[in-house]
């Protein structure tokens, strides 16, 4: 399809939301969202003088939680998606993150985010909006995590998140 032009040959994420929504975000591409219902597309873009937008075009990762809240990880921070008005809240590091760069999102048993970043780990709590940050040269001994989306969740809630010189496993 046309839209299909639109991203540019980079490095793109997908994922299917528990609506059915197919997102699709990548390098400086912006984020798109396929409807498979309507066959339609949705394009959103960062917009530097428009909180409401996504914080920027670069998507490195996607995370729906157990309230069907979508979040995306960015370039530049963590995006809450609103669903009911169609657009974005934006948390940063002014939040208490750790890093920029947010490569990957998995959610624990009790709803909080943990995110790899540049340099390190963070735990984030939605309901409270408390950070918890783990630093990489301190605690992971030399594994030194990047934009890659590398990590998962297993089946009994181990959570391994992969970089530069190694992995971690631990369980929340």
């Amino acid at each position: 399809k046309k839209w299909i032009k639109n991203i540019k040959k980079s490095s793109i994420t997908i994922y299917e939301d528990s609506y059915g929504l197919v997102w699709f975000g990548g390098i400086a591409t912006g984020l798109f969202c396929y409807d498979p219902y309507k066959d339609t597309i949705s394009q959103f873009n960062s917009d530097p003088k428009n909180p409401l937008t996504i914080r920027d075009n670069t998507i490195f990762s996607f995370c729906e939680d157990q309230s069907k809240t979508l979040w995306f990880g960015t370039n530049k921070g963590l995006d809450r998606y609103n669903r009911s008005n169609n657009n974005f809240t934006r948390i940063t590091q002014k939040d208490g993150f750790l890093s920029y760069g947010i490569a990957q999102i998995l959610e624990d048993d009790d709803g909080n985010l943990w995110m790899s970043t540049r340099h390190g780990i963070t735990k984030f709590n939605p309901s409270t909006f408390q950070f918890k940050n783990y630093y990489a040269s301190a605690e992971f001994k030399g594994i030194k995590f990047s934009d890659l989306k590398v990590g998962c969740r297993t089946i009994n809630g181990e959570m391994y998140f992969g970089g530069e010189n190694g992995f971690i496993r631990f369980h929340p």
